[in-house]
């Protein structure tokens, strides 16, 4: 038993009467005893007048909002004429814009978009041609066709009802079932043709990639955790769309460049967190010889802690900006638009469609922000698939590092948007679908806007929020990696008994590996990714810590499927 300090201080007991009250603990301290201590004089007028009593704070249970300063008392006839006026006028105001709020945003919003479309066209007439002005123009045409969605919401409901309907209602299933089979006879065919006419007409050696396809398909097959309930539709469509991409990406120099013009804006995006961090880590400094010689100036010099004043601003300037959108419904819009589209095509639900998506140019600590509300109501097989999907692929921060390593820039860009596709797939293979999932039909539109006051409060919240999740990544990452090193020299150790020789790769294999290990799957990343979805989602964190191993091995025979891919359409040219 345990008692408040101070109960024998007679100075204490003597200013109040103090009541001993026991109370039986449970949860993590059950079987335990405290002794607490309730004055027994009146409340206070401070407390009176919050509505509080003793035992509300000395339980701790009074809310922020009693605590909030009440008004003074305000009479306006107690003032001028000029005083009055102004107040009517601003009464008037008010009561205007609360009735005609919706009509006057939507005037604002068609003066705005005007406005933008006649400095789009004289933008264009200006210069067109540069990366720039195509940069304009597409951003345009995707602003534009996210909000014509948007604002034709309403009239494409009876639309999305009847396409909801044929997908669901029993009547329609025999007509399901002959499209379904339809299309997956299309696709295989498709796929065995690209496959003779780019690979097997010129380099047939690739097609030993095939049975490394086959085999590690198998080995997920053979270890799923229900083999019985595993849903073939998102397996197959994900490894189609994997087939796909590399196809697009690798045989042809339009989706090349696509991809790598959309990753070099994500990039070039997120690296204005650079402006916070060299702020507060200091990105300049100066070391003075001992010889008098010329002082010797450095920049960038944050940078060279990379993980900590280089990637963790990365999470809080993303965080800040998904906090915006959500509040300004932006996320909710791409959600459901992106997330019926991934969902129809693949048959996941909405959260780890937007989640393999967003892998494929932000990292495993930013993608799940996107999808932050969902979390915590997730099934266990969507936990998975979301963390399979952040070890199957790279940031485009860390991109840029192993580019600067020298790892072609061609291999990596592509191994990254493959990795995407396979991930999911992986994941429905190796941990099926096994709970009733709470994300329905209905589950795109259930996230409304936040309930923050402004902008400005939305972005507050925002990095505040990825304080803890940074702070969890930091901790989990240098706890991983510790005993990581020590089980690597211990390893090390017992190699160096028997005479262990390094390995070396010839080309092909040196391009093969560079897709395999083109992603977060490791045992640090185990802890960056427990950090990270622990921190969203506190009460799912055993679920996580028992789900994270088998999604780190699915990570990595995603990006051994890719590296498969790789080997398939390899060329000596590369």
């Amino acid at each position: 038993m345990s008692e408040l300090p101070g109960k024998e201080n007679p100075a204490f007991a003597g200013e109040l009467p103090l009541k001993e009250i026991k109370s039986d603990l449970s949860g993590d301290v059950a079987d335990s005893q405290v002794t607490l201590y309730e004055v027994n004089s009146d409340p206070s007028p401070n407390h009176r007048q919050s509505g509080l009593t003793n035992g509300d704070l000395a339980h701790g249970e009074a809310l922020d909002d009693d605590l909030e300063p009440k008004p003074k008392p305000f009479n306006p006839l107690d003032h001028n004429v000029i005083v009055r006026f102004i107040m009517a006028v601003q009464t008037a105001v008010s009561e205007t814009y609360t009735e005609h709020k919706v009509t006057i945003w939507r005037f604002i919003g068609i003066i705005l978009l005007v406005a933008f479309l006649v400095y789009f066209g004289f933008a264009i007439d200006h210069e067109f041609g540069s990366e720039a002005s195509y940069r304009l123009l597409i951003c345009t045409i995707l602003g534009l066709a996210l909000l014509m969605l948007v604002l034709l919401q309403s009239y494409l409901k009876p639309l999305t009802g009847r396409i909801n309907k044929f997908i669901t209602d029993p009547s329609y299933k025999k007509i399901r079932f002959i499209i379904r089979w339809a299309l997956y006879f299309v696709s295989t065919a498709a796929t065995v043709a690209l496959i003779i006419w780019l690979v097997a007409l010129d380099n047939p050696d690739n097609l030993l990639s095939l049975a490394g396809l086959a085999g590690f398909i198998l080995i997920c097959f053979l270890t799923s955790c229900s083999p019985a309930q595993v849903n073939w539709h998102p397996v197959f469509w994900g490894f189609s769309l994997q087939f796909y991409f590399a196809c697009l990406i690798l045989k042809t120099d339009a989706g090349f460049d696509a991809f790598k013009w959309l990753g070099d804006r994500v990039t070039e995006f997120l690296a204005y967190s650079d402006a916070g961090a060299a702020f507060v880590f200091s990105d300049y400094a100066k070391i003075v010889p001992l010889d008098g010689s010329k002082p010797i100036e450095f920049l960038g010099v944050y940078s060279i802690h990379f993980f900590a004043f280089k990637l963790m601003p990365v999470v809080t300037f993303f965080s800040t900006v998904i906090a915006i959108c959500y509040y300004l419904g932006v996320m909710q819009a791409i959600i459901n638009v992106i997330g019926r589209f991934l969902s129809f095509c693949l048959g996941t639900t909405a959260a780890e469609s937007i989640n393999a998506a967003g892998n494929i140019f932000v990292a495993m600590t930013e993608s799940p922000l996107m999808i932050g509300p969902f979390i915590p109501t997730m099934t266990r097989s969507e936990l998975h698939a979301v963390m399979t999907g952040g070890f199957a692929t790279i940031a485009g921060s860390v991109l840029g590092a192993y580019i600067g390593f020298g790892v072609p820039a061609n291999h990596l860009l592509s191994a990254s948007v493959m990795s995407a596709p396979a991930a999911l797939a992986i994941s429905k293979l190796t941990y099926p679908e096994i709970d009733i999932p709470s994300d329905n039909s209905a589950g795109f539109d259930r996230i409304e806007k936040t309930k923050e006051g402004n902008v400005i409060e939305a972005a507050c919240n925002g990095a505040i929020m990825s304080a803890k999740i940074i702070a969890c990544i930091i901790v989990n990452i240098i706890a991983f990696l510790s005993l990581l090193a020590f089980l690597n020299a211990t390893l090390v150790w017992f190699g160096e008994r028997v005479g262990k020789d390094d390995f070396t790769f010839e080309k092909r294999s040196e391009v093969i590996a560079t897709y395999a290990l083109c992603g977060f799957s490791n045992c640090g990343s185990m802890g960056i990714m427990l950090g990270a979805l622990s921190a969203m989602a506190p009460r799912r964190r055993p679920t996580m810590a028992k789900l994270v191993l088998r999604a780190m091995l699915a990570g990595n025979v995603a990006c051994f499927f890719t590296a498969c891919i790789a080997g398939l359409f390899y060329e000596p040219s590369d």
